[in-house]
């Protein structure tokens, strides 16, 4: 979690004190400041049996040192390599 700057503190502190309106705005375009600065840092995505995955429960996660994501599902494994899952289940992989 990201602290907010001094001055953001400050002038929330303005604003709880009887600082006026612009100790409000202030406030306010300093979070959607921050707010934008933070949502550029991360992107989420949603994956589901739509997307490739054979199970839409995913009770693992894990990268390896070549940059793929490994996903275990009660239906066997999926390899993500950042556009397409490759599925490892028993049908396809003797041993699984």
């Amino acid at each position: 979690m990201m602290l907010p700057p001094t001055s953001l503190l400050n002038a929330m502190a303005r604003w709880r004190t009887g600082g006026g309106a612009f100790g409000f705005w202030a406030v306010l375009a300093s979070l959607l400041l921050t707010a934008s600065t933070a949502s550029a840092q991360y992107r989420i995505d949603h994956w589901t049996a739509d997307n490739g995955l054979p199970q839409n429960s995913v009770f693992g996660i894990v990268q390896t040192r070549d940059g793929y994501l490994w996903l275990a599902t009660v239906d066997g494994l999926a390899r993500f390599d950042g556009a397409r899952f490759t599925i490892f289940n028993k049908s396809n992989s003797p041993g699984i």
